[in-house]
C-alpha cells in the first residue's frame, strides 16, 4: 500500500502526470483468459483489475497499452481501453448498487478474441467488442493513491470454466 504518491524521478517534468498506482504481472503472450481477485476498497475511491497489458510508455510508465475494468465504491462501472500515450476510451459503462468500503467483492474480466465480459460477485455487469490488443499481461491497480486489498487472484483460460458467470 502506498497511500502518497512518490515522486518520479526518471519522468521529465513536462511530460509528468497523475499516476495510479498498479502491478503486473504474467506473460506480454497471453491471449484469451480470465483474471479475477477479490478486492477490498479500504476508503472511498475505485479498484482496477487490469488485461491484455502490452507496451508502457518509456517516457511515463503510468501510460501502457491495456484494457481494465475499474469499479468505484459508488457502483460505477467500466471497461476501458488506455493507449501508450495515455489516452483512455470508455467501450462499456454502467452502474450497480455501492459496493462500499471495507466489503470484499470479486472483479473479473474474461478475453475471448475482441471480446471482453466484465463480471462483479459473477454477475456480468457488460461486454465489449474491440480488437486494439490482442495479447498481455494481467495486473490490478487503483485509482489514486488509496488503500486496497487484493487477494484470490486467479488466472484461467476460458474455456476451462466450471461456474459460468451469471446475466444481471
Amino acid at each position: 500500500m502506498a497511500a502518497v504518491q512518490p515522486y518520479f524521478w526518471w519522468v521529465t517534468p513536462t511530460l509528468r502526470k497523475a499516476s495510479n498506482p498498479y502491478t503486473l504481472m504474467g506473460d506480454v503472450n497471453w491471449t484469451d483468459y480470465r483474471v479475477s481477485a477479490d478486492v477490498l476498497l479500504e476508503q472511498s475511491g475505485a479498484v482496477q483489475l487490469l488485461g491484455r497489458v502490452g507496451d508502457q510508455s518509456p517516457a511515463d510508465p503510468s501510460c501502457r497499452q491495456s484494457y481494465h475494468l475499474q469499479v468505484t465504491d459508488q457502483g460505477n462501472w467500466a471497461i476501458v481501453r488506455e493507449d501508450i500515450d495515455g489516452t483512455t476510451t470508455g467501450l462499456v459503462y454502467g452502474s450497480v448498487a455501492p459496493l462500499g468500503t471495507n466489503t470484499w467483492h470479486e472483479l473479473a474480466l474474461t478475453f475471448v478474441g475482441t471480446t471482453i465480459r466484465a463480471e462483479l460477485d459473477r454477475l456480468v455487469l457488460g461486454t465489449a467488442n474491440d480488437s486494439a490488443y490482442i495479447s498481455g499481461q494481467i495486473g490490478f491497480g487503483v485509482n489514486g493513491w488509496i488503500n486496497a486489498q487484493f487477494d484470490k487472484l486467479t488466472i484461467t483460460s476460458p474455456l476451462a470454466l466450471s461456474r459460468p458467470a451469471r446475466p444481471m
